[in-house]
């Protein structure tokens, strides 16, 4: 019986594990699709709505680019509260995600446009949040910037 179970768990865990591997292999493809559609494509003269969904994704990862350095910048010069600043992200992410969700609806409902709105939507949010973290690296305060 011993030995059942352990099998059983070491056949568990080899499959989590390959199923991480594979998501991100998988992960890793779409992006690479994903980076060179929109190297093949002006976004300056977008015009379908393909067009407008692949560029409105690429500003997206190049705003969470940003947005994922000066955090880590931020938190690199942290010691004590580096706990709550990581709390505070974590919970901006979750809000972020709920503010576009409520403001472009479920992707089932929004049709060809909605990768554009809900994109449209996460910049705009992570841009402001890239504000605030740049107020946050100047301020030598715990709490500040306000």
């Amino acid at each position: 019986m011993k030995n059942l179970y352990v099998a059983l768990i070491c056949s568990f865990s080899i499959l989590i594990i390959s199923s991480a591997q594979a998501d991100n292999t998988h992960a890793k493809k779409a992006r690479t699709k994903a980076d060179s559609s929109a190297d093949k494509i002006n976004c300056d003269e977008a015009s379908t709505q393909y067009e407008m969904n692949v560029c409105a994704g690429e500003q997206l990862r190049l705003a969470d680019e940003e947005l994922n350095r000066l955090y880590k910048e931020k938190l690199d010069t942290l010691t004590s509260d580096r706990e709550s600043f990581r709390d505070m992200q974590r919970a901006w992410l979750v809000f972020r995600d709920k503010a576009c969700f409520y403001e472009t609806g479920p992707r089932e409902e929004g049709g060809s446009s909605w990768p554009l709105s809900n994109a449209m939507c996460m910049e705009y949010h992570t841009k402001k949040r890239i504000e605030d973290i740049k107020k946050y690296l100047k301020c030598t305060q715990n709490g500040c910037p306000y």
